[in-house]
């Protein structure tokens, strides 16, 4: 089991929690001020990655019982990164700035535990039994980035999106539920040698922890030309810096699914160091004809990971919030 980050670490599964309405923040991941991060270079634009919150143990996680729950926020991180050379490596970029990237966040009755997921449907369509409870497009994520171009010294930016606002409240999902399933799509425009063409790359790539999944069937990929993969089966070596925020409502007031407003909130800072390593990334499948564009294979066992040994101090700043976008 992992050990206590930050506040409290239930059944493997960071819970935050705030003191306003029962607030709780969950995250899968365990990035802290004394364990290990890496940002993962494998990834080619358009490609995805998400989290699904569910139970784990048997109390941690996000459980069927706090259903009904509002769905307040989620907290991102990505770092700004590009990949290059012979044989292909992952450098930190110091500029940084910000990335688009697609959001959504799902709810399901039945967690999707099968081992193999690659043929579940395409981002932005429903698994089976989901309901769609938060999409918007364009959302601005602050990168990490480190002190100078290719440096250990990272700043880590921990983005937290509001769902909701002054004008419509953030969604909720009621009872029937026991999971939610949160998915991010990354952006073009960035560089990478080992996508086809070079260009088609994000400017942001996925930052997660570096102690193993906190259990199967929790972390996973969208892979151009394969499909989902869970982490571990991908040999991704960790979860996601994905997180949310919910509020369990009374059970008397469950109400259905509400797909709330598609706005970006506050977000949060954090400075941090950094090593830089290799870890697992990604491999050309199917033979010559296949695109370049692959986030990683089920065997994969090389490819292009920073790592990092992060130090946190968190802060807080508003962002300008984007249009919502249609469903």
């Amino acid at each position: 089991m992992r050990h206590s980050v930050v506040l409290a670490l239930l059944g493997g599964t960071l819970v935050i929690a705030s003191p306003a309405l029962a607030q709780r923040t969950i995250a899968q991941d365990t990035m802290s001020m004394s364990s290990p991060v890496a940002v993962s270079c494998g990834f080619c634009a358009a490609e995805a990655y998400g989290v699904v919150f569910q139970r784990v143990g048997a109390t941690g996680g996000l459980l069927p019982s706090d259903f009904p729950l509002r769905v307040d926020s989620i907290l991102l991180a990505l770092g700004a990164a590009t990949v290059s050379g012979t044989p292909a490596a992952c450098h930190g970029l110091a500029a940084g700035g910000d990335t688009l990237v697609h959001v959504e966040i799902w709810a399901g009755t039945t967690p999707p535990d099968a081992a193999d997921i690659h043929a579940m449907p395409i981002a932005g369509m429903a698994w089976p039994g989901e309901d769609m409870v938060f999409v918007q497009d364009a959302v601005p994520v602050t990168m990490s980035t480190p002190t100078t171009d290719g440096a250990a010294d990272f700043n880590l930016m921990l983005n937290t999106l509001n769902l909701g606002d002054a004008t419509m409240p953030a969604p909720t999902v009621d009872a029937t539920h026991t999971y939610l399933r949160a998915v991010v799509v990354l952006g073009d425009t960035g560089m990478s040698s080992t996508c086809t063409p070079a260009t088609n790359a994000p400017t942001g790539f996925l930052l997660r922890d570096d102690d193993g999944v906190v259990t199967n069937h929790r972390a996973f990929i969208y892979a151009t030309g394969v499909g989902w993969l869970w982490n571990e089966a991908a040999g991704v070596h960790g979860d996601w810096g994905i997180r949310l925020s919910v509020e369990p409502l009374p059970h008397g007031d469950a109400g259905a699914v509400d797909a709330g407003p598609s706005d970006a909130g506050a977000r949060s800072d954090a400075s941090s160091t950094a090593d830089t390593g290799i870890d697992a990334g990604r491999t050309a499948m199917g033979g010559s004809s296949a695109c370049g564009c692959r986030a990683s294979s089920p065997t994969s066992a090389t490819g292009w990971t920073a790592l990092a040994a992060l130090a946190l101090a968190l802060y807080s700043r508003k962002i300008t919030r984007p249009k919502r976008s249609g469903t």
